[in-house]
């Protein structure tokens, strides 16, 4: 009964005084954590009554994943088995977010939530249930999502509302080329051939006023396009000096987790296409995504790699691919000196190991000749 709905559950009164004298903290700690899940449930009904989306997303709280990651989870706790239950039930998909980030708080009134708001929407592509309960899993993570409001479920894990996150980045641009379109069709303009139609519309990018400056945020889809392709050079550039430093030092866990570093490019998949200067916007915006997902797993692998910084929960906020990979460069960027530092140290340690053999050779060759 406490499991399938603990607020209902009876309260043994004597036990209740006995732990409460026992253990003032812990039971202080848990009296907040009910009276915040008794907010949450109440936020949830007063939700449901101005007809805002349903707590229909289950959400399993661990290390965030990016778009296109493959991660495999040994579930055991019981609310977790109950959420995997669930999916496997139905649609084979739950939501995956990150640690609390402090940033999230202005989302929820400045109360920040148990998790990250950003998180990925995961599909579970194979499930291995154990005689004991727990399951073996593999999931794919498929597109990112951002929480609106959550609650907990009766069985004890997290349920949310989540919808497509607001990212404001290159709005002005994609609005300014979206209304080009318009007033073309509006003119009543002969349609093109179907070669001529795909080259005007890569190209329309470059052909749009700066009429929001240099600023790529809000600037002309022209101005967009060029900070796309110029942010991912420096980006790929970086990464590609990261990979060197990362295999010829044999970082972190590249030799047990991966053996090499294009066994770690293999594990992402291809590379997604670069955007080009004669895109559209929405071309090369598109572009940018996919390659900033791509770009994120490789520098915080599954499994993991530890040759740089936690950056997917950042990567999961940032509010479009430019500022996303930017974010991604200053990780990459602070990463290089580590990994040289770390590929210094396996050198000089190997070097030591290989004087302690030499000096043991000789000794022991010493001694066989005396005997």
């Amino acid at each position: 009964a406490f499991l399938a709905d603990p607020p209902a559950a009876p309260v043994v009164v004597p036990l209740d005084k006995l732990l409460r004298a026992a253990f003032p903290a812990e039971q202080a700690a848990r009296d907040e954590e009910e009276s915040c899940e008794a907010a949450e449930g109440e936020r949830a009904a007063a939700g449901r009554a101005a007809g805002e989306p349903p707590l229909s997303l289950p959400l399993f709280v661990v290390d965030a994943v990016v778009p296109g990651q493959m991660l495999r989870l040994h579930v055991f706790e019981p609310r977790y088995r109950a959420l995997v239950s669930a999916a496997l039930a139905g649609d084979r998909k739950f939501g995956v977010v990150g640690p609390p980030r402090r940033e999230d708080a202005r989302h929820f009134d400045g109360v920040p939530p148990p998790f990250a708001r950003h998180g990925c929407l995961v599909e579970i592509t194979e499930a291995t249930p154990m005689p004991d309960g727990r399951f073996l899993l593999a999931a794919v993570a498929r597109r990112r999502f951002a929480v609106e409001r959550h609650a907990v479920a009766p069985a004890g894990f997290f349920v949310a509302a989540a919808g497509e996150p607001d990212d404001g980045e290159g709005k002005a641009a994609l609005q300014a080329e979206a209304s080009a379109s318009e007033v073309e069709v509006a003119t009543g303009a002969e349609e093109p051939p179907a070669e001529q139609a795909e080259h005007e519309h890569t190209q329309r990018g470059a052909q749009q006023p700066a009429a929001g400056g240099d600023d790529p945020l809000t600037g002309s889809p022209a101005v967009y396009v060029k900070a796309l392709c110029g942010q991912t050079r420096k980006t790929l550039a970086l990464l590609d000096e990261w990979l060197e430093i990362v295999g010829k030092g044999r970082v972190g866990l590249l030799s047990s987790n991966f053996g090499s570093t294009q066994a770690l490019l293999d594990a992402c998949g291809v590379r997604p296409p670069l955007p080009e200067e004669g895109d559209s916007a929405a071309v090369a915006r598109q572009r940018a995504e996919r390659l900033s997902w791509w770009v994120t797993s490789v520098v915080n692998p599954l499994p993991v790699l530890g040759a740089a910084s936690e950056v997917r929960p950042a990567a999961l906020a940032a509010p479009g691919p430019l500022q996303r990979l930017h974010c991604l460069e200053e990780c990459i960027a602070q990463a290089i000196p580590y990994c040289k530092q770390s590929a210094l140290r396996r050198e000089q340690w190997l070097n030591f190991l290989e004087r302690v053999r030499g000096v043991t050779t000789a000794v022991a060759s010493f001694f066989s000749r005396r005997r």
